[in-house]
C-alpha cells in the first residue's frame, strides 16, 4: 500500500469524520419531514373528498335533489276542509320557505319553529325536523275556529279559550244556520292572538260548548233553525233583574228564549241544564216561537211569556 492510500483509508483516534459522512443523517431527516408532509395533505384532501361525499348523498338520497318544502304532520282533519284549507297555504307562504332553500342551514329549523310560534293560529309548536329528501316536518296544535263573537256591526272569530284569530266578516253577513254566535259581550274585541277577556264570554263560550255536544249539526233539531245567538248583555244581572243571565236569542229580534245561568253553574236555584234543553225540545215550543212568543225555561216549566220590556240582546 502506498503512502497515500494509507493517508487516506487510516484515520487517528477521535479524529472527524470526512464531510461527506456527516451530510448523510441530515438528508434522511428531511426526506422523512417530507413523507409525513406528504400523507397528511392526503389525508386532509381524502377527509375532504369523504365530508363532500357525505353532504352530496345526504342532498342527493334517493337519486336527484328534491325540492325544499313543508310537510305538516298529524294535522287535525277540520284543516281539510275547504272553509278552512287556506290556513295552511297561509302559513306556508308567510314562512317563505322556497323550492331552493338551503335545507342544510344549521338555522332553517329554528326559523320556522319560531316563525309558526307566532302566528295566532298556532297554539304551541311541538317539533320541527328535517329530512334528506326535502321535506321540512311539522308537528303543531291549531287554534280551532270554534265561535263567531258579534261586536258592533262585526262578527269575530275566536277559538274556545277565547283567543281571537285573524278571520272577521260583517255581522251582517254571519250565516245563522251554521254559527249560533255570542253577542252582547262589554269588552271590545282585541288584537289578533289576544285573549279576549271577559267573564261574560268565558259564560257564553262554556254554554256554546255545552249546547254544541248535544245538538247535532249533522242532525239539529228543529228548533235549531229558529235560534240566532246567545245573548249575555245580562250576565251579573246588569241589565234586569228579571231575566236570567243568558239568554238564547232568535230569529224574530223581538222573542227570546230566557235559559238563565250557564251549565253546571244553576243549582240550587233553577232547574238543570239538561231540564231546560229536553223542555226546549218540546214540539210546541217551535209552535210557540213562530207565534213571537217567547219562552221560560228556567223554574223547571217550560212556557210561553210576553217578552220584557227591557230585553236587550246586546
Amino acid at each position: 500500500m502506498s503512502e497515500h492510500s494509507k493517508r487516506t483509508a487510516i484515520r487517528p483516534p477521535g479524529a472527524r469524520p470526512p464531510a461527506a459522512r456527516e451530510a448523510a443523517p441530515a438528508r434522511s431527516s428531511w426526506r422523512s419531514l417530507g413523507q409525513f408532509a406528504v400523507l397528511m395533505i392526503w389525508a386532509t384532501t381524502l377527509a375532504a373528498v369523504g365530508f363532500g361525499l357525505n353532504r352530496a348523498q345526504a342532498t342527493a338520497s334517493h337519486g336527484l335533489p328534491r325540492d325544499t318544502r313543508i310537510e305538516w304532520v298529524n294535522r287535525p282533519a277540520w284543516l281539510e276542509s275547504g272553509e278552512w284549507g287556506a290556513i295552511l297555504s297561509d302559513l306556508e307562504s308567510s314562512l317563505q320557505i322556497y323550492p331552493d332553500t338551503d335545507l342544510f342551514d344549521r338555522n332553517v329549523c329554528a326559523y320556522v319553529g319560531e316563525h309558526l310560534a307566532n302566528s295566532p293560529w298556532i297554539e304551541r309548536v311541538e317539533r320541527i325536523s328535517k329530512c334528506n329528501d326535502g321535506r321540512i316536518r311539522v308537528q303543531a296544535a291549531f287554534r280551532r275556529p270554534f265561535a263567531l263573537v258579534e261586536c258592533g256591526p262585526t262578527a269575530y272569530l275566536i277559538d274556545e279559550t277565547a283567543v281571537r284569530l285573524p278571520w272577521q266578516l260583517a255581522a251582517s253577513a254571519v250565516r245563522h244556520e251554521d254559527w249560533l254566535t255570542i253577542r252582547g259581550v262589554r269588552e271590545q274585541a282585541p288584537p289578533i292572538g289576544q285573549h279576549w277577556d271577559g267573564g261574560d264570554l268565558t259564560a257564553g263560550i262554556k254554554f256554546l260548548k255545552w249546547l254544541s255536544r248535544r245538538l247535532d249539526p249533522a242532525n239539529p233539531p228543529e228548533i235549531r233553525a229558529y235560534l240566532r245567538s246567545i245573548s249575555v248583555a245580562n250576565y251579573g244581572r246588569r241589565k234586569s233583574l228579571w231575566l236570567g243571565e243568558l239568554l238564547l236569542t232568535t230569529i224574530n229580534p223581538k222573542v227570546y228564549v230566557d235559559w238563565g245561568a250557564p251549565p253546571q253553574e244553576e243549582y240550587p236555584v233553577e232547574a238543570s241544564a239538561e231540564h231546560k234543553l229536553s223542555g226546549l225540545l218540546r214540539p210546541e215550543v217551535v209552535q210557540w216561537l213562530r207565534e213571537g212568543r217567547s219562552i221560560e225555561v228556567r223554574w223547571g216549566e217550560i212556557k210561553p211569556v210576553a217578552t220584557r220590556p227591557e230585553y236587550s240582546a246586546e
